[in-house]
This record gives structure tokens, C-alpha cells and sequence, in this order.
């Protein structure tokens, strides 16, 4: 501690504005202009996805016609794990924000009493400021700023797992929603062919077998449709609650469920993701942020230095006097070195922790491009050969049928066949717009899933 002592009325002056100018400087340093350029570089959190109009909901719960993108839109604006992630990044401007913020100037008075032989006593003014050193507000919020960016790249994580989800619910739904038209249409089929029997078993024209025959067919196709009917209602429950909203009613959703896009190479996918993976992109914000904490942790190693004052009025003896005070704290054990080794660890489990997910997402996409080259395949198989092959087995049986030229056997046999190979059409065209909604989706999914796992 350093004191300067002047005891003659005359130097007060001197003293109070040597005081003065000192807090008025500090406040300067700590100014807001200062970090100016370090503000810049944050924007205010973007808002949430502004929330669909009223009539979009009206037309949701009216059972009008909806599209993928109007889906799309009603997830990212209600959906919760966005929603959340959004929320980081206000609290996060906040934090940034505060560390830009200066210790605040301290000012006090205290009153000095004599004892009772020497009455009188002292009427004392202080102020006080510590000058923070090694431009530690600035690194501060740059540190923060960086973990908004990282907050940033996690919105985009949550955003896609979001739009997978509801894409492959869309996908699911319709595939679902046109086999149950293709059911229904077998299955009215199916039952004009049992009355149509039935007619001739009456006039003695088939048998009892043929007839047997045909009503379990009949009624094996119903209840195909039936069950299809349940797992359409579950399909929308489930898009609606990927949607974030679950008591939405049930609507025709728009896509282009049959339009097949040209099949992407494994080369695509794989230049695609090294660019474009928000998963990447956070590996690599978060060695930033290690960075920058490395360079906070060091700001913090910086000698601080503590200004003050005093204006002291003794009644007693009618005089004035002013101290000026400045001190250094000796740093001769904390250099804050802990933190500064810890943060260079981190640093480099960052630069670790982005070669795992760069290698991870190979991995992943190793799985989910062959599952869409098999599904690619097992479509074009279904759409090419099997489905048509199956309708001209099912017209032929029925014209040899009504020929007398084949049993009652053949003919649901072949009803059979094509009922059978027309779900499995429809399924694999499920799988295949999973599996390429997946791809395309930057192989992020579970939008619902804890994001604490």
C-alpha cells in the first residue's frame, strides 16, 4: 500500500481532482464502446420460427390438405427440443453481456469520533476502483461469444433431427394412407367375387369348397384393411406429435410419395457430410471455445490494480485531508496456472473429441447408405417386376377362372399373391424414403430423444 498524505488546506484541491479523474477513468475503461468490437460479432438470438398462421391450423383440423414444407414449418416453430436450444442462446447473449461489465466504482463515508478530553472528530469521504489488466473483459466475452456459436450449431443438430423425423412420419403416413386405398379396393373386390359365388353356389353352378374358399379370402382381406386402418391412425398421432403438436387433427398431407429421385453416389454422401455436417460444425466450435478459453484463463493472469481515495474533515482542528491510495497484489503463488493447464487439456480433448464424430459419421453413414442402396434395389424390384406381375397373375386367374379353365384354388391364389405383394410394395417404398430422408438429412434423427443422453 502507498499513501500520500497532504495535511494543508491548499493541496485539497490537488487531492479531490487527482481522486476524481481517477474514477472518471476507470468508468472510461469500462465503457461499453470499448468492447464494441467483440459485440459485433454476436447477434441477438435469432426468435423462434415464427408460429403458423391461425388458418393453417384451421385447415390442419378440418382434414384440408397440408404440405410438407407447411409441416415442416409447424415443427420448427413448436417444436420443444428447438424451442430449447433457442432459449440457450438468449441466456447465453445474456452471460455475454454481463462478462463485458467492469467491477463497478465503490464510494463510502465514515464519521471518526475523538475521545472526550480532545472533542471533535473526522468526517471521512472514500472511493475506491479496481483496473482489471490483460484485456480481461474482452476475452471473456469472447469465450462466451464462442459457446453461442457452439449453442448455435447444436440448433441446427436439433432443427435437422426435427425434419427427419417429421419427413419420415410424412413418408410412413402416405405409404400407409395409399395401401389402405389399395386394400380397400382389394377388399371390395374380394367381396363381389364372394357374392358372385355365392350366386353360382346357389344355382349349383361352383362348389362348397370354391365358396368356402373365396369368403375366407374375402375376409382375410378385410381385415387386412382393418389393421392397416389402425396403423394409419397411430402414423398421424406420431407425426403430429413430431410436429409438436400433438392434438392436431388428421389432413391429406401433399408429397411426392412415387416421384423416385435419381439414386446419389457413396462419394456424394460423403463430401456432402465433411462440408455440411452440423455435427462437424460443433466438433469444430467446440475447439474454438477451447481456444478462446485457453486465452481467457490466461487474461486472468494479469496483474490488477486497485486505485483509491480519501477526503477527511477533522472538526476538531478545522482542517482537510486528502490520500491517495494504489495497490498491486504480489503474484507470487496464484498465477491462476491450474486453470490455464486444465483449459490446454481441454483444448485438446476438443481436437480429439472432433476426430470421433469426423470418424463416427463414416461409420453411421456406412450403415445407412447400404440399407438405402437395398432399399433402392428392393424397390425397383417391386416396381418393375413383382407389382405388375402379380396384377397380370391375378387378371389372368380371374379370365381362366370365369373361363372354367382354372379351380377356384388358383383364382385365390393368385388374390393372395397380389394382395400380399401389394403391401410389401408400399412398405418398400417406406423404407426407401426413410433410409434416403435419413441421407439427406445429414443422418440426424430423434428429434424427441433426451438431449442429456
Amino acid at each position: 500500500m502507498m499513501e500520500i498524505r497532504f495535511l494543508r488546506r491548499e493541496k485539497l484541491c490537488r487531492t479531490f481532482v487527482l481522486g476524481t479523474g481517477l474514477v472518471l477513468a476507470s468508468a472510461f475503461l469500462f465503457s461499453e464502446p470499448l468492447y464494441s468490437a467483440v459485440r459485433a460479432e454476436i447477434s441477438t438470438a435469432g426468435t423462434p420460427a415464427a408460429a403458423a398462421s391461425d388458418a393453417l391450423v384451421a385447415d390442419m383440423q378440418g382434414g384440408r390438405t397440408l404440405s410438407l414444407a407447411a409441416l415442416d414449418e409447424m415443427a420448427l416453430a413448436n417444436h420443444p427440443a428447438i424451442q430449447a436450444n433457442e432459449q440457450k442462446i438468449c441466456a447465453l447473449n445474456g452471460r455475454w453481456q454481463q462478462a463485458g461489465l467492469g467491477p463497478n466504482p465503490e464510494i463510502g463515508y465514515k464519521w471518526e469520533e475523538f475521545n472526550e478530553d480532545a472533542p471533535g472528530g473526522n468526517q471521512v469521504l472514500e472511493f475506491s476502483q479496481e483496473i482489471l489488466g490483460g484485456s480481461q473483459l474482452y476475452h471473456a466475452q469472447a469465450y462466451v461469444s464462442q459457446q453461442i456459436e457452439t449453442v448455435r450449431q447444436e440448433l441446427e443438430i436439433a432443427k435437422f433431427r426435427v425434419l427427419t423425423d417429421v419427413r419420415v412420419a410424412v413418408y410412413e403416413y402416405l405409404a400407409i394412407q395409399n395401401k389402405l386405398v389399395h386394400l380397400r379396393e382389394i377388399s371390395e373386390n374380394d367381396a363381389k367375387l364372394a357374392e358372385r359365388i355365392q350366386v353360382s353356389f346357389d344355382n349349383q353352378n361352383a362348389s362348397r369348397l370354391d365358396l368356402v374358399n373365396v369368403r375366407i379370402q374375402a375376409r382375410k382381406s378385410e381385415q387386412a384393411y382393418l389393421d392397416v386402418q389402425t396403423e394409419l391412425d397411430a402414423a398421424w398421432k406420431r407425426l403430429a406429435a413430431l410436429a409438436g403438436i400433438p392434438d392436431m387433427g388428421p389432413c391429406v398431407v401433399e408429397a411426392a410419395l412415387e416421384e423416385i429421385p435419381e439414386k446419389k453416389t457413396w462419394e456424394h454422401y460423403v463430401q456432402t457430410l465433411q462440408h455440411s455436417s452440423p455435427e462437424i460444425a460443433r466438433a469444430q466450435a467446440k475447439v474454438l471455445e477451447a481456444e478462446k478459453k485457453i486465452a481467457h484463463e490466461c487474461s486472468l493472469d494479469s496483474t490488477n490494480v486497485r486505485v483509491g481515495g480519501e477526503l477527511a474533515y477533522s472538526t476538531g482542528e478545522d482542517m482537510m485531508v486528502g490520500t491517495v491510495s494504489l495497490s498491486v497484489p504480489l503474484r507470487i503463488r496464484d498465477r491462476n496456472q491450474g486453470n490455464i493447464s486444465a483449459a490446454r487439456s481441454e483444448a485438446i480433448q476438443a481436437q480429439k473429441e472432433l476426430e470421433r464424430v469426423s470418424l463416427g459419421i463414416r461409420h453411421r453413414l456406412a450403415d445407412v447408405y447400404a440399407g438405402y442402396t437395398n432399399a433402392d434395389r428392393n424397390l425397383e424390384l417391386y416396381r418393375t417386376s413383382l407389382l405388375p406381375e402379380a396384377e397380370e397373375m391375378l387378371k389372368l386367374a380371374t379370365v381362366a377362372y370365369e373361363n372354367q379353365e382354372s379351380s377356384m384354388l388358383d383364382l385365390v391364389h393368385a388374390q393372395r399373391v397380389y394382395r400380399e405383394t401389394s403391401i410389401e410394395y408400399y412398405d418398400a417404398l417406406c423404407e426407401y424414403w426413410k433410409s434416403l430422408t435419413l441421407l439427406e438429412g445429414k443422418l440426424l434423427s430423434g428429434g424427441l430423444d433426451d438431449a442429456s443422453m
